[in-house]
């Protein structure tokens, strides 16, 4: 589906160290759930006004989400607690480059999110991404839709 003026495709291996109570290199990480427009409340990728919610919000506020979410995501950070050793949590995601400083995460969003919310409390960590770069075509992923516009400054619908 990639024209040939479309960027190439691939798929990158990349470290990410989240020193203990900095979540700004998390600032770029959108997770495939949204709240409608600047109020709370969980919604569809494609209810009209929905906005996507980045790790580094969640960090510290969950209440956009539904509380089956708010509890795995509990349960995991509560998991993560209990193996914390000197060198912290490491953690393996898939994501897909959305520009520059923008990345949605495919997989490991609740794990992501606990692991947000040790590291605002003083725990460092380590991600391990496979990121794929790829278009940013919604025909290849409907989420995408809101990041036309390409990373962290793409507006929402763009």
């Amino acid at each position: 589906m990639a024209r040939q003026s479309d960027p190439p495709v691939g798929l990158a291996m990349v470290g990410t160290r989240l020193a203990p109570y900095d979540l700004a290199a998390l600032a770029g990480y959108h997770a495939p759930w949204y709240r409608e427009g600047s109020g709370t409340g969980e919604v569809r990728y494609d209810r009209r006004g929905a906005v996507p919610l980045r790790h580094a919000e969640l960090a510290t506020d969950l209440s956009s989400l539904r509380q089956e979410r708010r509890s795995r995501i509990g349960e995991l950070r509560d998991h993560y607690a209990t193996r914390l050793d000197a060198q912290g949590i490491s953690l393996m995601l898939a994501t897909y480059a959305l520009g520059p400083d923008g990345y949605l995460v495919l997989d490991g969003n609740h794990r992501l999110t606990a692991l947000a919310q040790l590291v605002a409390k003083g725990c460092p960590a380590t991600l391990t991404e496979f990121r794929l770069t790829a278009p940013l075509d919604p025909a290849l992923l409907p989420d995408l839709r809101h990041y036309r516009g390409g990373g962290r400054g793409a507006a929402p619908g763009a």
